[in-house]
């Protein structure tokens, strides 16, 4: 997979596992249900649910914020 695509589906890839886990336990981290190469969920670093929506309907990949 090239980092374009693992760009898309997850943005944590780029963070430190420390960093990840600072903006994870700051509510900052919202997984979303994006259907590449199956049924792979990615994620997206966010202020807000709403932020996080409207980072997905940007896209435009079908992607829906889940949790």
């Amino acid at each position: 997979m090239d980092d374009e695509v693992v760009d898309i589906c997850d943005e944590l890839t780029r963070f430190s596992d420390a960093q990840a886990a600072l903006l994870t336990s700051r509510g900052l981290v919202y997984l979303t249900d994006l259907k590449l190469d199956g049924n792979r969920h990615g994620t997206i670093v966010a202020a807000s649910h709403a932020d996080a929506e409207s980072v997905a309907r940007r896209r435009g990949r079908g992607e829906k914020v889940i949790g």
